[in-house]
């Protein structure tokens, strides 16, 4: 960050902090904070307020209000009590006041500030009670270190995701989210130290649901709340916000904790929102002089600053998912252990090997969202947490760690093959290098390193997961495994997966399955694919292939499984659909489909499992055309625009078994109508994508790497 912008910064920062939020701007360019005049609260040491709380301290003065460390003179335990500096019983100030008291009071989340008690003091002085909490916000750990390690802030970022997920589905939106209202807090669990996440201020809250006060009044175009370094665009425009202007100023957060500085700082709040809505930001490597990250961490923070809320994530939960499987596959990466990779330009990378258990497991944030399913599923509907990749019954496999050797000592390979068959016990047996090369998965046991002698039942199913510095040393390793060695190659998340890599594919003729999902995968790679003619399942979500090139392929009739989920021209190879006659399972997420393309996708008849999730465009009508998909089993509609009004179409497919809905489609009276239309059904909250259900393959494999 140069002077000027800090300069800057300070500024803005002043005028969030210290003036009141809420203050309009005007439609011209001289337009400046509007400030009241308030007379801070003055409490003494030793006095009790409200009969029952003992004042110990001032804590914090901020634009409304003022922060005392209290006592409860009858219980012992510590509180904090906030209130207005004066009185202002009929100002927008009071009104949002009370809305802030009211939106805690109903939230009870462990990395959300509880609220206890609030009302007027004598001189209508409006005040709450919530939990005191000593720790350090975001804000001056950034400006204490700079910027944080990587590891750290996403461990920080999946509890702000959850926290706010939790907000979200209790009609809660925040509005000011910002590096200074996040608490962090270091605790001790079993000698191990600990850091919780804590969000206060829901000062500006909007409640989304019925509320006796006006809520337009406080939404109205040029009222803008909210500080203008973490706003989304269309919060900075005055507009109505929700839930996804809540994850914008999450990434604003996330990205200002990796690389030291919000995405956009200019000469003046007003220009800083001119900004948000007008430029693109830079990427995190460019932000930070040239520091690499994760490629699946650059399109994260990129898809929470989207201009457009639609691209965006549509809610926290599948932020939160993609975080856990981004920790997950950074878990045994020591270079992210640093100050983003230490400041290097370049850093080791390990291959992504799931956790021992669900990554709900022992996790009271986590817990807290399984309990919400338990309850659902006491009322006669079995509700359970798709997880991505990362669903419970794979996860509890016995981790493998493949631990990540610096890229120079990486072995140079020679020709010689790794495999051959021992003639006395007819098992494969594999000689690698010293130094892991990657992992073996399997299908229905633990997966295990590929280092020293590696023996493998010659029937056995093997998938291969490598690590990047093996890629980044020998390019051309696959060449080394025998045509028939592999059916499933992993390289999903790997940066080093480049052409290079893929070319030396075309000899492994035994393949089955190819995942490259988040990888540099384009058009041009599709060739080296023509040569295998037993590949079935294709995933190539988030890379860089296109519809055209979907489109353009050779073996598209072999096809019984494809993720093509967040790549561009989906349209051109739902053209060819129809030619693809053992096609069972087909996943879209994030596809910007619309219910034309659902029409389209409808004359697959063999589908057995379609995911058509993150698609705001797809609503009922689009529902409707896939009624004629009578073998369907599985369908993912979450964060997509299709609502109770589809049952009629949902009754229509005899063969469903398993539904992903939207979160706002779970109240109580509209479970009490899935249940009662759907009986047989198991209902699936808020998944980012489905693993690949045993149905939809044509070769046995129930492990990791699909």
């Amino acid at each position: 960050m140069t002077d000027n912008q800090s300069t800057n910064r300070e500024k803005q920062e002043k005028s969030q902090g210290d003036k009141p939020k809420g203050s309009a701007f005007g439609g011209t360019g001289n337009s400046t904070w509007v400030e009241e005049t308030n007379t801070p609260v003055v409490l003494e040491p030793g006095s009790v307020v409200l009969d029952r709380y003992k004042v110990v301290e001032l804590v914090g003065v901020g634009g409304v209000g003022s922060v005392f460390r209290v006592t409860h003179v009858h219980l012992g335990t510590v509180f904090a009590l906030k209130c207005l500096n004066k009185e202002q019983p009929k100002s927008d100030t009071w009104r949002r006041f009370q809305n802030e008291a009211k939106a805690a009071h109903i939230l009870d989340h462990p990395s959300l500030i509880k609220v206890h008690d609030f009302g007027l003091m004598p001189g209508r002085r409006p005040y709450f009670v919530m939990d005191f909490v000593e720790g350090t916000t975001l804000a001056e750990e950034i400006q204490r270190i700079g910027r944080l390690p990587v590891k750290r802030c996403i461990r920080i970022f999946i509890q702000v995701a959850f926290a706010m997920a939790y907000a979200h589905e209790n009609g809660v939106i925040h509005r000011d989210l910002k590096s200074s209202n996040i608490m962090v807090v270091k605790t001790q669990k079993d000698g191990v130290e600990e850091e919780i996440v804590k969000i206060v201020d829901f000062g500006i809250a909007k409640l989304t649901g019925a509320d006796e006060f006006n809520q337009q009044t406080l939404t109205k175009t040029g009222e803008i709340f909210g500080s203008p370094l973490f706003m989304s665009p269309e919060q900075c425009m005055g507009l109505v916000v929700d839930s996804r202007s809540d994850l914008y100023s999450l990434g604003c957060m996330f990205y200002e904790a990796l690389t030291g500085a919000p995405p956009f700082i200019g000469d003046s709040a007003l220009a800083t929102m001119m900004k948000h809505q007008s430029e693109p930001p830079l990427s995190l490597k460019e932000a930070s002089l040239g520091i690499d990250y994760p490629i699946e961490l650059e399109r994260i923070v990129a898809k929470l600053l989207e201009k457009d809320p639609n691209q965006r994530y549509q809610n926290a939960n599948l932020l939160a998912q993609d975080l856990i499987q981004l920790e997950s596959h950074l878990k045994y990466d020591r270079a992210a252990s640093g100050t983003i990779g230490d400041g290097s330009k370049s850093g080791n990378r390990a291959a992504y090997i799931p956790k021992e258990q669900s990554i709900f497991a022992g996790n009271p944030i986590g817990q807290g969202i399984i309990g919400a399913a338990a309850f659902l599923a006491g009322m006669g509907v079995s509700f359970m947490l798709l997880q991505g990749e990362l669903d419970a019954e794979r996860a509890r496999k016995r981790p493998i760690v493949i631990e990540s050797q610096p890229r120079a000592s990486a072995p140079t390979l020679d020709e010689k093959p790794f495999s051959h068959i021992d003639p006395a016990t007819k098992e494969r047996v594999f000689l690698f290098p010293k130094t892991p090369i990657g992992a073996f998965l399997f299908s229905e046991k633990p997966g295990i390193n590929c280092i020293g002698e590696v023996r493998v039942p010659h029937d056995q199913l093997i998938g291969f997961n490598p690590t990047y510095d093996a890629l980044a040393a020998n390019p051309f390793l696959l060449k080394k495994f025998a045509p028939n060695d592999l059916t499933l190659v992993f390289m999903s998340r790997n940066d080093m997966a480049i052409s290079k890599v893929f070319s030396s594919l075309t000899h492994l003729t035994g393949l089955k399955a190819l995942n490259v999902k988040f990888s540099d995968f384009s058009d041009l790679d599709l060739k080296y694919l023509d040569s295998l003619p037993n590949v079935s399942y294709l995933n190539v979500s988030m890379s860089t292939i296109t519809g055209n090139g979907l489109a353009s392929m050779k073996f598209l009739s072999k096809l019984t499984s494809l993720h093509a989920g967040g790549i561009q021209n989906i349209e051109t190879f739902l053209e060819r659909i129809e030619e693809m006659p053992k096609l069972y399972q087909l996943s879209l997420h994030a596809d910007r489909l619309t219910d034309d393309s659902l029409k389209q996708i409808a004359k697959a008849r063999t589908l057995r499992a379609l995911a058509v999730g993150q698609n705001m465009s797809v609503t009922n009508e689009g529902v409707k055309h896939l009624t004629k998909l009578k073998d369907l089993k599985y369908l993912d509609l979450c964060g997509t625009s299709a609502d109770m009004k589809c049952l009629d179409s949902l009754r229509q497919l005899p063969s469903l078994t398993q539904l992903g809905l939207s979160n706002d489609m779970t109240s109580k009276s509209a479970v009490m109508a899935l249940r009662k239309a759907l009986p047989k059904v198991k209902l699936f909250l808020g998944t980012p994508e489905s693993n690949t259900p045993e149905f939809c393959l044509d070769f046995d494999w129930k492990g990791e790497g699909l």
